[in-house]
């Protein structure tokens, strides 16, 4: 058998390795665009703007971040599905996608979990933010709604009712005992970020589930509320 000497391995992987780094630097924001957009929907860039007045006019149909924008260099933050990414391509404005923008950051409860669940970002509670200071991006509300879901099937269920104007999905948890059957109970409807300025309901209504759901069974005013009523709450 011929041997296979250590510098020859070693070579191997700084080939391989180099080969790798070098294929996703040479990605351009097109293309890394266009794969956000194949696997998750939506893309997450930033652009700059040629005046006011056109950034006024692109966010009729983008939904920009909240990142403070400066005056005079007028670079922004957006969101876009595949419509209304083609739109913004129209412009020919320069743009930047960053993978830190658009993919969960790793977490160490996360560890030892499959490749699919953390691609979900439902393997645990701790998949993101938990000291409720933070607004989630819309990938991870997704993911955080997703989780719940799928974590108490029993007394939760996830439903559309509708998009917004740029495509993102309206998220309603229904919380009731017995979720799958409509039941002759009180129905409560929670909303919030209605208004887009007035954003601090939204992490408060994701904390309200996150309690309601997790107190379930071992607070007697949480579990007779569950089992009494039918509550929706959309974030």
């Amino acid at each position: 058998m011929k041997k296979i000497t250590l510098p020859f391995v070693r070579a191997i992987f700084t080939i391989s390795g180099t080969f790798a780094q070098r294929t996703d630097s040479t990605l351009t924001n097109r293309e890394k665009a266009e794969n956000y957009l194949a696997s998750r929907g939506e893309v997450h860039f930033i652009f700059q703007a040629e005046s006011k007045e056109q950034l006024q006019e692109i966010s009729r149909f983008l939904s920009l971040g909240h990142m403070q924008i400066d005056g005079n260099l007028l670079e922004v933050d957006a969101y876009a599905n595949q419509d209304t990414f083609q739109q913004f391509l129209e412009y020919g404005l320069p743009y930047k996608v960053r993978k830190d923008d658009n993919e969960l950051p790793f977490d160490a409860h996360l560890a030892g979990t499959s490749p699919e669940a953390i691609a979900r970002g439902m393997s645990s509670r701790a998949a993101w933010d938990t000291t409720w200071d933070a607004y989630p991006k819309y990938s991870e509300y997704v993911a955080k709604m997703q989780y719940y879901a799928t974590t108490y099937p029993s007394i939760c269920s996830l439903e559309s009712i509708g998009t917004t104007q740029s495509g993102r999905e309206l998220l309603v948890l229904k919380i009731t005992d017995n979720v799958s059957v409509n039941e002759g109970e009180p129905e409560f409807f929670y909303t919030s970020s209605m208004h887009g300025d007035e954003i601090a309901g939204f992490p408060l209504m994701i904390r309200l589930i996150d309690y309601l759901l997790t107190n379930y069974g071992t607070d007697t005013e949480v579990t007779d509320l569950v089992n009494s009523t039918e509550i929706y709450i959309n974030p």
